[in-house]
């Protein structure tokens, strides 16, 4: 399965569910329990069997001892040492032969009581009776196991056994108790399980089951007896998949447990006998405990000089690799180099100058870009608008603030390369890689000499290694990460459009996929193994999580680097380590994918759903063997907002807080005290109310008596005049004729004599007026008036300084890709330089920190404004963003096995409150069993996530992101063909939604041209169009075989030039001809007799060649060739051939020869 939460169950698991809720539903009505029916439920006993792989050895006899003569070769042997023997004599066994090798282990499996493995891999006969000698040791007796001498103690045997899970689930532990009831049985007991490290084999199970037909069945031979005792011929691995194959066998009625021994414990009791207590944990704990020690060479800045002095001056490269070994020194990569392994290989691999041409996608360097940013210099016209904004205060965003450096910069031809110092963080390898790696340098090897395996298993599992992703999600700290960014066309615009344009980059390209869509352009998801991991950032992990001996744990290391790639990532992927089937490492995103199901069939809904309570009576009746059920609740103070939200009428997002993961819960519900939620707001400016005269409404009365305080504070004053002098004064200064007036704040006559202020600082003008002129008060508060105004003409005008763009639409999340990429904001948002940036002022080459954390809050709100919240209102789905919710189911049953973490748990919901299926999907984190008494009992407990789904419009395009297409679209260097493709998946057939390519044909020797992408979306729609009109239609498919094609590359037809491709009718293997027409014919050569096909023709490819003959009459440029009817020579098999001109004709009515 992969990483992917919430598979469905087995089928075995859900036939035995199925089986035994029939069984338990019988008695009920007219059905009846038929005697093997009673047998089973009221004489149904679990067991439990325990193997040790101790081996007991002697040191190996040396070779060339059969050339000794008899006396030399006894007293040679004499001289080895037995180790093992000793240790046998050491608890009483005298025969020490019969106990060599696994005999002892043989001897000493715990089944229930201590048995017997023969080497025909069965147990041999039960122990009975009573022993009637004093020796220590029998095969077969109950009674007198360890000698007679404090009377008959019966042999020892297994009491009980409790299997847990830990870290959700990832690894599974095993407490096991045993009874020994005497010394020389608890020393056998010592010998074979108390051994620290050592691994162990324990299953359980009932000894009988209702098989899926509802027959009775007895559990047979299982692993222990059949396959342990083959150590030399089966690896770990494989006894992994061993006890699968027993669940499988016996319908989930049966387990194990591979495991090491990690812990013990025993008590000596006043009886004499000894109670035995043992831990074992599942192989994949070594992920918490396997460390990587390096003994690896030093490697330093002196191996960098040897590397520089190698170079070439005569290259035409050498500086750019001079310059890109020197930017090395005292990174994390070269100060770390001989640390481990793993830091040695990412120093290797850095000085290699050949690893970096992005050849491999891989691996991915900056320093190929280099030469993209020459080539995208300013020009001095750029330069001198740039350098002008900056001289008249409008700024410039902080890289070509630093790199221009005024004038003197427009004179030397620019900035320079924003890559100079960015050495160190150039370099990436795919997450895939570094898994390869890590297993590589890190995880040791085990197993026997005929086969050795990784204790770990790294690698990625399948091709289901899939992440939850988003629209126009970018990597926002490339220090950490990158990843092909899933930018949409109505976000990244046109150059020279209308609206916002981001440019994307040709670098782009070089990236593997990240985001992908289903074929029906619905589900939107991510690839875990496509993220590009930083070298830099990979050994700061690896040095930050190694302890003072140089140990790495490699469970620590690989959590430090999730938790980087969810903060690069806006902190909307939820990714972290889990082991899965014991032993394999996977790397997990604990959000759902909206409709991943749907090209997941293995995570469609369970079909056998716990029944819980009672009998069902729908259907066959079904009742259930579910012992115990609960349902807690434990909600952290993270999730408390998110409830908060969730719980008011909106159930909404806001900017700040996703809430509309828990809106199902509350769903048709409403806190009347808390129906409202709104964001915090920002202060604004109160909306002024105009009085004083001549001020049209410009200033409000507090910022007059504002401005007033300002000219008074710098205004030179004389002594009190009499009222007549002050009228006076204002007549004069209404005829200018004085530089005095007696106006007050309020504008009315005043006794005070007021004067004239030299410098004074205006408030709303946001200046000072020059000393050398000095203003009257209505001087001043003209001027000001009209600075004023002129500054609101300029914001109407959205001639916008960079300081008051960012502040304006630091929220907008395409200004902040344009800033990051470069481009430029729409005329509607800004009319000035300030919203254009330029390819060498892309401040996501920065790598700056806070315009990192800028941008991941800018992405949360968008997504939560423009995704999230539509996604809901549109479709009532809930975000899936929130991860794992605390809602725990916990179900207790009779004992069943192959029930997994994090697959899906069903429920029927009928005793339970039914919003719970409509808001959650339980997830099982814990599958725990407990075997004691002859019974086994299993415990589920889960995990929770929104119950999530995509679904479509009318029109077949998603809900919540209806204008996302293909991600390859924008960033194909074959768009005309990713455009086809994505009509093909979203512009179905109306018969059965058929339209499709084969492989990668239409564009495997480079793109067709647009001509003949439109033109073949036109002949589709009219293919659509006569086959919706059929009366009956019949199933029907589309097949395009070929574009511009690798086979077709060196032909003279149209397909080299992009200007043709060929159709068929369904596949060879299942052909979609149409009927059989009876009695016709065609003409032309008998192709179908080459194909041993009969001479007939076909409904579908007449009507086909119909609607080509009367497409080309209306579509004079293009032409077709029916290759079923009459086949070219060198047809390779029957298929339509359609193709266009190179260009329109110039003569519409002049058939063109194909």
């Amino acid at each position: 399965m992969g990483n992917i939460v919430g598979e469905k169950f087995d089928d075995f698991v859900v036939n035995q569910i199925n089986a035994r809720q029939n069984l338990y539903g019988k008695g009920f009505g007219s059905t009846q329990l038929s005697p093997s029916n009673l047998l089973l439920l009221n004489n149904r006993n679990a067991w439990l069997k325990l193997a040790s792989s101790v081996n007991v050895f002697n040191n190996p006899v040396p070779k060339g001892i059969q050339g000794m003569t008899p006396k030399a070769r006894d007293l040679f042997l004499q001289q080895i040492p037995t180790l093992g023997t000793q240790r046998l004599k050491d608890i009483g066994i005298k025969n020490t032969a019969d106990f060599l090798g696994s005999q002892l282990a043989q001897k000493a499996v715990l089944f229930n009581t201590l048995s017997t493995v023969t080497d025909n891999n069965k147990f041999a006969a039960p122990r009975s009776g009573v022993a009637k000698t004093n020796s220590l040791w029998n095969a077969s007796n109950s009674y007198g196991l360890g000698g007679t001498d404090f009377g008959l103690n019966p042999a020892p045997g297994l009491i009980s056994a409790t299997i847990d899970n830990k870290n959700r689930g990832s690894i599974r532990t095993a407490d096991i108790e045993i009874k020994a009831f005497n010394k020389f049985q608890f020393e056998m007991l010592e010998l074979v399980y108390l051994r620290l490290g050592f691994t162990m084999m324990l299953e359980w199970g009932f000894d009988k089951y209702i098989d899926n037909n509802g027959n009775l069945q007895n559990v047979g031979n299982t692993l222990i007896e059949e396959n342990f005792f083959k150590s030399g011929t089966t690896s770990q691995l494989e006894m992994l998949e061993k006890i699968q194959y027993y669940r499988d066998l016996y319908q989930g009625n049966c387990d194990g447990f591979f495991g090491k021994v990690v812990n013990f414990d025993w008590n000596f009791n006043k009886n004499g006998s000894y109670d035995i207590k043992l831990k074992l944990v599942t192989l994949g704990d070594v992920i918490e405990s396997i460390k990587t020690k390096t003994t690896a060479e030093a490697l330093s800045e002196k191996k960098i000089a040897e590397l520089i002095l190698t170079l070439d001056e005569k290259d035409e490269n050498y500086k750019e690799e001079k310059a890109r070994l020197e930017g090395l020194k005292d990174s994390s990569i070269d100060n770390n180099a001989g640390s481990s392994p793993l830091a040695q290989s990412l120093f290797v691999d850095v000085i290699n100058p050949r690893m970096w041409n992005n050849q491999s996608k891989t691996y991915f360097s900056w320093n190929n870009l280099r030469k993209s940013f020459e080539e995208n210099k300013p020009t001095t016209g750029e330069l001198y608008n740039l350098g002008a904004a900056q001289n008249f205060g409008f700024g410039f965003s902080g890289l070509a603030t630093s790199l221009i450096g005024g004038a003197s910069a427009v004179m030397e031809g620019g900035p320079e390369n924003p890559l100079k110092n960015l050495d160190q963080y150039s370099y990436y390898m795919t997450f895939g890689m570094l898994l390869n790696r890590i297993s590589k340098y890190c995880v040791p090897s085990i197993g026997t000499e005929d086969k050795i395996e990784k204790q770990l298993k790294l690698a990625p599992i399948g091709d289901n290694n899939l992440c939850s992703a988003f629209p126009n999600q970018i990597s926002f700290d490339p220090k950490i990460c990158l990843i092909k960014p899933i930018f949409t066309p109505n976000m990244v615009g046109k150059e020279g459009g209308e609206g916002d344009y981001i440019k994307v980059w040709d670098w782009i390209n070089k990236l593997n996929n990240f985001g992908s869509l289903s074929d029906d352009n619905t589900i939107l998801y991510g690839n875990i193994m496509n993220i590009y991991l930083n070298y830099d950032f990979i050994s700061k992990c690896l040095s930050q999580n190694m302890d003072e001996k140089g140990n790495i744990s490699i469970y620590t290391f690989l959590t430090r680097i999730c938790e980087g790639i969810n903060s690069s990532l806006g902190n909307l992927q939820q990714l972290e380590v889990v082991v899965r089937d014991e032993i394999f490492v996977t790397i997990q995103d604990q959000n759902p994918i909206p409709g991943i199901e749907r090209i997941l069939p293995e995570l469609a809904p369970s079909i056998a759903p716990f029944e819980i309570f009672g009998f069902n009576t729908s259907g066959s009746v079904s009742s259930n063997f579910v012992t115990d059920f609960s349902f807690n609740t434990k909600i952290t103070p993270q999730l408390a907002s998110s409830i908060s939200i969730g719980t008011t009428a909106n159930n909404v997002s806001t900017k700040n807080y996703d809430g509309t993961a828990f809106s199902k819960w509350n769903s048709g519900l409403q806190d009347r005290y808390a129906s409202f939620y709104a964001d915090p707001q920002q202060l604004e400016k109160e909306e002024p109310t105009y009085k004083i005269e001549n001020n049209d409404g410009t200033l409000s009365d507090q910022q007059i008596k504002e401005e007033f305080e300002a000219w008074r504070t710098a205004a030179t004053f004389k002594s009190e005049i009499t009222q007549a002098q002050a009228n006076q004064r204002i007549k004069q200064q209404q005829k200018e004729e004085g530089f005095y007036t007696s106006l007050g704040e309020d504008g009315k006559p005043t006794t005070k004599n007021s004067g004239y202020a030299r410098s004074p600082k205006s408030p709303a003008a946001k200046k000072t007026y020059p000393w050398y002129s000095p203003l009257t008060w209505p001087q001043y508060i003209a001027k000001v008036i009209e600075d004023v105004k002129a500054e609101k003409a300029r914001i109407a005008a959205k001639k916008f300084t960079p300081e008051e763009l960012n502040e304006k639409y630091k929220n907008d999340y395409n200004w902040y890709l344009i800033r990051a990429f470069s481009g430029k904001l729409s005329s509607e948002k800004s009319t000035s330089i300030s919203g254009y940036r330029y390819s060498f002022d892309s401040q996501y080459f920065l790598m700056n920190g806070p315009f990192a954390e800028q941008g991941k809050s800018v992405f949360q709100s968008y997504i939560n404004t423009n995704v999230t919240n539509k996604q809901f209102n549109e479709n009532d789905t809930p975000s899936n963003t929130i991860g794992f919710i605390p809602a725990d189911l916990s179900l207790t049953f009779k004992g069943l096995s192959g029930i997994k973490i994090y697959q899906q748990l069903a429920v029927r919901q009928d005793f339970l409150p039914k919003q719970y299926s409509r808001a959650l999907k339980f997830l099982i984190k814990g599958v725990n069993h407990s075997i004691s008494n002859n019974d086994w009992s299993t415990n589920l407990t889960t995990l929770s996530i929104p119950n999530v789904e995509a679904k479509l419009n009318l029109d077949g395009t998603p809900v919540y992101i209806s204008t996302l297409l293909s991600d390859g679209l924008l960033n194909s260097p074959t768009p005309n063909a990713t455009a086809l493709r994505v009509y093909l998946r979203g512009g179905a057939l109306a018969i059965n939604n058929a339209f499709y390519e084969k492989g990668n044909e239409i564009s495997n020797n480079g793109d067709i041209s647009p001509l003949l992408k439109d033109t073949v979306i036109s002949l589709l729609q009219s293919i659509n169009e006569a086959i919706s009109s059929l009366p009956s239609p019949q199933p029907l498919e589309i097949r395009i075989t070929a574009g511009n094609d690798t086979a077709h590359a060196s032909s003279n037809s149209r397909h080299p030039g992009g200007n043709a491709l060929d159709f068929t009718l369904g596949s060879p293997t299942n052909p979609t001809w149409g009927t059989k027409i009876n009695n016709s014919t065609y003409n032309g050569e008998d192709f179908f007799i080459k194909e041993k096909e009969p001479k007939s023709r076909y409904t579908y490819i007449d009507l086909i060649d119909k609607v080509l003959i009367n497409f080309v009459k209306e579509n004079r440029y293009s032409n077709y060739i029916n290759e079923y009817y009459n086949p070219s020579p060198k047809a390779s098999g029957p298929h339509f051939h359609f193709s266009v001109a190179n260009k329109f004709p110039n003569n519409p009515l002049k058939p063109q020869i194909n």
